[in-house]
């Protein structure tokens, strides 16, 4: 075996190797037996990801309370309360008479009101972490402002259904004002002559009961289901007719 200098020796005469382990046997050519990297044949597990560019947005429920009803604005973000008339007419009738100074008609006014309810949601994000998401492709102040805006829109129909608790505002589902609601019978094992049945004969004869005939098979109406109900629409009767071809 060769007799190579130590380190020391060598450094002695102006060559330095801070970092070496062994001298190598061969000029030129490492050896197996002494290798002076840790042997592997691999690389950073990084390089073999397959980072996807697509971002799977998760789905939240749907918001359909506009459409029952279409938003209307009424003032500005300023009014603390909205304001308008119920008006009915009154009076009776009696037998004619020439001098009799009988019954009479008239007006009758009832002013009712709802209050204002304003609400918000903040964002916040920092230079650097708006920096580290472009990384990744990722606009993250425009990807909040979308969420901010999702936010409002969950509680907005939230509001739309339910109203604000401790206010004197109401939801098309809890508004006082509104006739009780109808309770009809359990559709899971309903044929769909019964479902039908229970939305003519329960459902449209007290709205158009409660409304003084008003309401009329001419009058334009929606139906408004739960996701859990609307299958109940597809059962079918003897002769191939959904409940909602029926209706």
């Amino acid at each position: 075996m060769a007799n190579y200098p130590s380190f020391q020796e060598a450094a002695a005469k102006g060559f330095v190797f801070p970092e070496a382990r062994m001298w190598i046997g061969q000029p030129g050519m490492a050896q197996d037996a002494a290798l002076i990297t840790t042997p592997n044949t691999g690389v950073p597990v990084e390089f073999t990801a397959y980072i996807d560019p697509r971002v799977v947005e998760i789905l939240t429920a749907v918001r359909n309370a506009r459409a029952l009803f279409p938003e209307v604005q009424k003032g500005d973000w300023t009014t603390t309360y909205d304001k308008w008339g119920v008006e009915e007419l009154t009076g009776s009738s009696q037998p004619y008479t020439d001098y009799g100074n009988g019954t009479t008609s008239g007006v009758n006014y009832e002013w009712m009101s709802r209050e204002q309810y304003v609400f918000q949601t903040t964002l916040t994000y920092g230079d650097k972490e708006l920096d580290v998401s472009a990384r990744a492709k990722i606009d993250l102040a425009s990807r909040k402002q979308i969420s901010a805006a999702n936010t409002l829109d969950i509680d907005g129909n939230k509001f739309a259904l339910l109203g604000v608790a401790g206010k004197d505002i109401y939801g098309v589902l809890n508004d006082p004002s509104l006739p009780s609601s109808v309770a009809v019978s359990s559709w899971v094992n309903a044929k769909a002559e019964d479902i039908f049945n229970d939305i003519n004969n329960s459902l449209f004869a007290a709205l158009s009961e409660n409304s003084g005939g008003h309401i009329t098979y001419d009058t334009p109406l929606k139906l408004a289901m739960s996701a859990k109900m609307l299958s109940f629409l597809g059962h079918t009767n003897s002769y191939g007719k959904t409940v909602r071809e029926m209706l």
